[in-house]
């Protein structure tokens, strides 16, 4: 821990200066680099904001991590403590692990701790230091802020953070809840209408269609471009119906909704009238879906209803024009086939370029059978 958190000198020591990452092992580049002491009462506006693991108290200290997300060494973001008394002591703890546990009356998070830094808060009760980010696996640290309050001889606890350093995934979804409750939030039916519901099925989203008709679910709140999106799915009659998976997705469901479905799919299907079992990759524009290529029988006549599969999908900027994407299906359980089922590059004008989130839907082809997905996992590439 010394060589992530580095002793930082207090603004009234000769020896203050700027501190810079020794090494090239990824906790040596997780420097908070240079500590500054703010007199802002609040905190600057911030791309994104580290997870609040709450734990605040007694006091209204309070602690933020927000700026650039901290998985590369050129991003920054800053460590805000505010609401101490202007003068106190403040102290940043921090450490690996995490166990919660009852101290001079609040209670502390990183324990243990690996490292104690000790600040003097500014004029207004701030002190601000800069966190470089890292590249590299996902590392977790944990974080939290006491001051000591000259007026009331007590400690204050601020909330603890859980800065998360390296490549961690963008979106994990395990669709773990009750039977028969909502999908988790922020979920949601675009087009409500175009299914029977959506409802959470022995740690499973489930879907449940209408004949002919587009069954989505979206997922708000992410601006992605370059994605790696693993999930399983299962089918209830995989010869009578598709799944899809979304990545730039704009929250729309075909033309359905006012803003009108866009993005890029993969698209695996069992129901497609004449033809057999394939995997295809799929882009909406404006609301309207078209396929660009596909390969059949991919799983060697062997898919079946009632069976979980793995689907890998891949969509990355190939250049400012081009789009690669990349697909992969395998039973769950079977070793990951090394090469991908099917690729292909695509270059229609709006999908290029565009961040977006992302969705999953159903169609039934005859029939109103159920589709079921679990263990959603993204990675921006």
């Amino acid at each position: 821990m010394r060589s992530l958190l580095r002793s930082f000198a207090l603004p009234s020591t000769p020896s203050n200066t700027a501190l810079r990452p020794r090494g090239r092992s990824p906790i040596a580049s997780l420097a908070l680099a240079l500590a500054t002491f703010l007199g802002a009462t609040g905190r600057a506006e911030a791309q994104v904001c580290q997870p609040d693991l709450g734990n605040g108290g007694p006091g209204d200290l309070a602690l933020s991590i927000c700026g650039d997300p901290l998985d590369d060494p050129t991003n920054t973001a800053t460590l805000l403590v505010t609401a101490a008394a202007p003068g106190a002591p403040v102290f940043v703890v921090a450490g690996f692990a995490a166990s919660p546990t009852p101290i001079a009356g609040g209670t502390l998070v990183p324990v243990p701790w690996t490292e104690l830094l000790t600040f003097t808060a500014g004029p207004n009760g701030g002190v601000g230091l800069p966190v470089s980010g890292v590249d590299g696996p996902p590392t977790e640290l944990f974080v939290q802020a006491v001051a000591f309050d000259p007026n009331t001889l007590a400690l204050e606890f601020s909330n603890a953070i859980g800065a998360r350093f390296g490549d961690w995934p963008l979106v994990v979804e395990d669709f773990e809840g009750p039977d028969g409750g909502p999908w988790p939030a922020p979920w949601f039916a675009p087009a409500p209408f175009e299914l029977q519901g959506a409802v959470l099925d022995a740690g499973r989203g489930r879907i449940d269609g209408w004949t002919a008709h587009v069954g989505r679910m979206a997922l708000p709140g992410f601006a992605a471009t370059d994605v790696d999106v693993t999930i399983t799915i299962e089918f209830e009659d995989v010869d009578a119906q598709g799944i899809g998976v979304y990545a730039r997705q704009n929250g729309g469901s075909l033309q359905d909704t006012a803003v009108h479905g866009q993005g890029y799919a993969v698209f695996v299907q069992g129901g497609h009238p004449g033809q057999p079992f394939e995997i295809g990759l799929w882009r909406e524009v404006d609301g309207v879906e078209s396929k660009f290529e596909s390969v059949f029988d991919p799983l060697g006549g062997a898919e079946a209803s009632g069976v979980r599969y793995c689907v890998r999908f891949q969509v990355e900027q190939f250049d400012a024009a081009t789009t690669a994407l990349r697909a992969k299906l395998w039973p769950e359980g079977a070793p990951e086939p090394a090469l991908w089922t099917i690729e292909d590059f695509e270059s229609t004008p709006v999908l290029q370029n565009v961040a977006g989130s992302f969705a999953l839907d159903l169609y039934d082809y005859s029939g109103t059978a159920s589709a079921w997905f679990d263990d959603l996992m993204v990675v921006e590439l």
